[in-house]
């Protein structure tokens, strides 16, 4: 292969990596951003809960009617449910920030060629950015399972408050 072929190639494939890596960093930065997210909204949600769970509690002492207090009941359990799936959707997880420095600072990561190590960091960021959207999948399905029974259970509270 004649030597201008061969320099064409090794640029193009220079800035395909280029660009390759721009999008990973970019998909992984928007990743991060969304967890940010998700954290804030079970933060407030969490504090929200243990206001509504508290006043419940108090207005539970006043009911005195049996069906009114079974629902109520039901929603003060709905209640603290929520308060469980929120509990395990905000447990402290690794989140994965590639690459490591072992992965870019290393005798043998100096020695490979640009193009190797830049598909190296491709890869660990592809593989780290998959696990995190697993975890987000995970802690997003917990924290829409606690807002359906939030909402159940603040009927539940409120036909046992007017079934008094």
């Amino acid at each position: 292969m004649p030597d201008a072929s061969r320099n064409k190639i090794e640029e193009n494939n220079k800035a395909n990596i280029q660009l390759v890596l721009d999008i990973v960093y970019r998909k992984h930065e928007t990743q991060k951003h969304a967890f940010d997210a998700l954290e804030a909204k079970i933060g407030t949600l969490f504090g929200f809960l243990g206001i509504i769970i508290a006043g419940a509690i108090a207005l539970l002492k006043n009911n005195t009617g049996l069906i009114s207090i079974n629902l109520f009941t039901a929603g003060l359990v709905g209640l603290f449910t929520s308060l469980l799936l929120l509990v395990l959707a905000s447990l402290s997880r690794a989140y994965l920030d590639p690459p490591s420095f072992s992965t870019i600072y290393s005798d043998s990561s100096l020695e490979k060629s640009t193009l190797d190590l830049s598909n190296q960091v491709i890869a660990d960021v592809k593989s780290a950015y998959e696990e995190n959207k697993r975890l987000q999948v995970y802690k997003a399905n917990l924290y829409n399972a606690a807002i359906i029974i939030f909402i159940v259970s603040l009927g539940l509270l409120l036909l046992g408050i007017l079934g008094k």
